[in-house]
């Protein structure tokens, strides 16, 4: 064995240096890999581009290597620039993907000290593991209930376990979200409030922490959207509103900023959409409606299109869906339905379709669901605690009975966090 050397040796259970740590360093506009300081580099991308430079690798003769891991940020969509010198497969750099926290590793080699690099991805688009979740919270009956229950997608026939309760009890909210958090938006306590409580999939036990209110207290309004911000649509304040109101969830305690509005002033509807649109359908405005508005996140501050209207008109419904379609459910035309629409997002100028009815007629009622099912939870007349799933793969069929609320309500909102990106 010789200083820096060793020959024919037999290693067993080794650690490398981690610089950045295991919680990562944040990378900044521009970065240099010191391979002096370690082999392994823990990086957050929190720069629009971040620019590398490699320095101090091994001399010319001896093989150098080191493994980069680059997380995005909580906004997502950061990209990098590498040294001119990495030569990479196909003679292109890969490109990273953009999905907020999710992760890209690559590896790179020299054996002439760096006047060559060798680069290729070893993985990418690494996600943390979904805990797959909804929340159904407040509601009535009373003045507002505080109640936030948590249904198990994996054991969904068990009753549902209530969590850490929202900051002030309410009716009538609104909730969106996206794979971490939860926001539950406006509703009365009797008084109408701009209040905007976010839940922690994480720590999902603790009181809700209030955030950027909304840019006016409304009651009986709608939400939804994607992995980076909600929209928070209508309402009463008591006078009917078409504002549109949308949160930044990378900066959640500001006030929400008025957005494109609805076509008409709504109320008491439903709203659920994919990675590019959110849909708005039925409520009162001030007639009951069967119209189905549609905002594009791409041009948001542009007034919503209206789209194909729901098979018949109503209010007091509930929405969810998959990256495919769309399912109102439920609601009163005056007098409670059943009925279960699907709006083709490759087709949403046709006429919703009926799909399987509810277990029962009901409105004031919310939904959540994942990728494959959807589910309807609470309502009246009763109040009732009932949860309905839906199987999107079969759809035509009545909706099956689950595990009920902890208990009986209705004028609840409800999310998932397994939002779709």
């Amino acid at each position: 064995m010789e200083l820096g050397r060793i020959d024919n040796g037999v290693f067993k259970d080794w650690g490398e240096t981690l610089v950045g740590g295991a919680t990562g360093t944040n990378a900044g506009s521009s970065y240099t890999i010191d391979i002096s300081a370690g082999n392994v580099y823990n990086l957050i991308l929190n720069s629009a581009t971040c620019a590398f430079t490699f320095s101090n690798p091994t001399g010319s003769g001896t093989e150098c290597s080191f493994t980069v891991i680059l997380h995005q940020d909580s906004t997502g969509g950061r990209t990098v620039t590498w040294p001119f010198a990495v030569r990479w497969p196909g003679g292109i750099a890969p490109s990273l993907l953009a999905t907020r926290g999710n992760a890209d590793i690559f590896a790179f080699n020299t054996y002439d000290g760096g006047a060559t690099w060798y680069g290729f991805p070893m993985a990418q688009n690494l996600q943390k593991p979904q805990l797959r979740f909804g929340y159904f919270g407040g509601g009535v009956p009373g003045t507002g209930l505080s109640t936030v229950d948590r249904i198990d997608y994996s054991s969904d026939a068990a009753t549902l376990v209530a969590k850490g309760p929202l900051s002030v009890a309410r009716a009538g909210p609104a909730a969106t979200g996206n794979s971490s958090f939860g926001y539950f938006g406006g509703g009365t306590t009797p008084t109408i409030v701009s209040t905007v409580d976010r839940i922690d999939y994480s720590n999902d036990t603790a009181t809700l922490v209030a955030k950027g209110p909304l840019s006016v207290a409304r009651g009986a309004l709608a939400a939804t959207g994607n992995s980076s911000f909600g929209y928070f649509g209508g309402g009463n304040t008591p006078s009917l509103v078409s504002t549109v109101d949308r949160i930044d969830y990378s900066n959640d305690t500001a006030t929400l900023v008025a957005k494109g509005s609805l076509p008409s002033a709504t109320y008491i509807f439903a709203a659920t959409g994919n990675s590019s649109f959110g849909y708005f359908g039925g409520g009162v405005s001030p007639a009951i409606t069967s119209q189905v508005d549609r905002i594009d996140y791409s041009n948001d501050t542009a007034t919503a299109v209206v789209k194909g209207p729901l098979s018949q008109a109503r209010y007091e419904l509930a929405a969810t869906g998959s990256s495919s379609f769309g399912y109102f459910g439920g609601g009163t035309t005056p007098g409670a339905v059943s009925t279960v629409d699907r709006i083709d997002y490759s087709n949403d100028t046709a006429t919703l379709v009926a799909k399987g009815p509810l277990s029962l007629a009901r409105y004031y009622l919310a939904a959540a669901g994942t990728s494959a099912y959807g589910y309807f939870g609470g309502g009246s007349p009763g109040p009732f605690s009932t949860v309905d799933r839906i199987d999107y793969t079969n759809d035509t069929a009545t909706l099956i009975a689950k595990g009920p609320l902890s208990l009986a309500r209705y004028e609840v909102a409800a999310v998932q966090n397994s939002a779709l990106s």
